[in-house]
């Protein structure tokens, strides 16, 4: 550690002592030192007689049997899929992404698709999760995430040379597609 740091480390601690020792640095102001000590002890009461006490939190509501609601339910994203994937939750993850795969929006669709490929995969079925990218191959030709998600899953199959021109198919459609470009350079080196 530099000299200047340490010396800069040490004259704030010293300030702040220095502050904290003040006379009536403690004490909050209009109070006497007594009154002061008197509001920290545990279980005190405020000394004035109108104060009133702070109301009791509210219990949870109760549902028909006395038992606590659940939290409310979350509405289901793409966002949200992605979490439950990224956690291992692979299970719920794939049933939010099925959910979401039958949104009438194709855009929601195909990224749904993608993300039940990547779930697939992460789980050790890549054939599977190809199969269900090129079921998306309609929706998914003018996509840069999809022909990297493909690509990704070609070259984790062993097919490099397929994975290579799937990734550069993704730099066309989308020329500033980072994962497209890196996935590229990553094969290139590799081959």
């Amino acid at each position: 550690m530099s000299s200047s740091l340490v010396s800069g480390l040490c004259c704030g601690f010293a300030v702040l002592f220095a502050a904290s020792a003040m006379p009536g640095a403690q004490e909050p102001r209009g109070k006497k030192p007594e009154e002061a000590a008197a509001d920290d002890a545990p279980g005190s009461v405020p000394a004035s007689s109108d104060a009133t006490p702070a109301p009791a939190d509210p219990a949870p509501p109760a549902t028909q049997g006395g038992a606590p609601a659940p939290p409310p339910v979350e509405p289901l994203t793409l966002r949200s899929a992605r979490q439950m994937r990224i956690e291992g939750k692979h299970a719920e993850a794939l049933a939010a992404y099925e959910t979401l795969a039958r949104d009438a929006d194709p855009p929601v669709q195909l990224e749904a698709g993608i993300g039940i490929a990547r779930t697939l995969a992460e789980t050790g079925k890549y054939r599977e999760a190809l199969g269900r990218l090129e079921a998306l191959a309609s929706l998914g030709e003018r996509s840069a995430s999809w022909h990297c998600a493909t690509a990704e899953l070609l070259h984790a199959l062993g097919q490099c040379e397929a994975a290579l021109l799937r990734a550069r198919k993704g730099i066309e459609v989308e020329p500033t597609h980072v994962a497209s470009r890196l996935l590229t350079a990553q094969l290139l080196e590799y081959l």
